[in-house]
């Protein structure tokens, strides 16, 4: 699985976090579909609709979003695999300033 490959290099090269890439502290397959289990980082998509009466993000809160998850794979230490995909979302960034 890809994604799994680019959270697993991810955490092998950031080993502090400091580039605040989540953790996925494990993975398994369940009738098919794989499963990945990370740490708790706050409220749930759910928990978070409802504080927020069912309204969606603020164009603003994707903004952040966007950047946050450019800065945690601007990491250099991609494998080969995902640098292409990597490299893409790279030169996108400037769109989300």
């Amino acid at each position: 699985m890809i994604e799994i490959d680019v959270l697993k290099t991810l955490q092998k090269h950031d080993p502090d976090g400091k580039r605040g890439c989540v953790r996925m502290k494990d993975w398994f397959d369940y009738r098919g579909h794989v499963c990945m289990v990370f740490e708790k980082l706050g409220l749930s998509l759910y928990d978070f609709l409802r504080k927020n009466h069912y309204h969606g993000f603020s164009l603003e809160m994707v903004r952040d979003f966007g950047i946050q998850l450019l800065e945690a794979v601007a990491c250099k230490c991609i494998c080969t695999r995902t640098s292409k995909l990597i490299r893409m979302f790279t030169d996108m960034s400037c769109l989300l300033v």
